[in-house]
């Protein structure tokens, strides 16, 4: 998870928290279970160790009943984006080979930067503003860029205001006949945020 960018439960990151790693080797025994019944998950995924059944109570993408308090869902910072990426990598990794399954698990050299590690075709390759206007225009497809200040408000405030907002504003978008296919928010957490949709 921390490797494929879908751990940690924080409002920045909207992945999955410790607790429910735990709980999820509970339920599934080993680390390739859990990614094989991960590959398969569905919108409302239900983890309910106590056999509690009161997931009713939650509407969220993945729905750990928490065993010591059955009106907590342990998977309520979870999004659907993280859900998704996790459910992806799952599958990526179970589709590949014995040789090829230790290339999702790198270390992280300390002393090598990003730069040392990429080649400088890599590093500076640059799409031309002319191919980025074309891909936009062979999509036949509009985004929606709005930028903004933030006001003075505390980090951990800053990333749950965005996020509501960000969903409210494709909510409206789709009840307004819109079709949404993708939407996020950025923010620098100092001066500047914005969305784009």
């Amino acid at each position: 998870m921390s490797e494929v960018g879908v751990y940690g439960s924080e409002f920045k990151v909207g992945g999955f928290a410790g607790y429910l790693c735990e709980m999820l080797i509970l339920r599934y025994n080993t680390f390739e279970e859990t990614l094989e019944a991960a590959a398969n998950w569905k919108n409302k995924r239900v983890i309910d160790l106590e056999d509690y059944k009161t997931d009713k109570l939650f509407k969220d993408p993945l729905i750990a009943i928490d065993p010591t308090d059955k009106t907590r869902n342990v998977g309520a910072a979870l999004t659907k984006e993280r859900m998704s990426e996790f459910i992806i990598a799952s599958r990526n990794f179970l589709n590949s080979n014995e040789d090829d399954r230790i290339k999702f698990f790198y270390g992280i050299d300390k002393k090598e930067t990003f730069e040392e590690k990429m080649s400088e075709k890599e590093i500076y390759h640059q799409i031309s503003p002319y191919e980025l206007y074309k891909q936009f225009k062979d999509r036949k497809t509009k985004t929606i860029t709005i930028k903004f200040n933030i006001p003075d408000i505390s980090v951990d405030s800053i990333h749950p205001q965005l996020r509501k907002t960000q969903q409210s504003i494709e909510e409206k978008l789709e009840d307004n006949d819109f079709s949404v296919f993708k939407s996020d928010y950025w923010t620098d957490e100092k001066k500047n945020r914005g969305f784009y949709i």
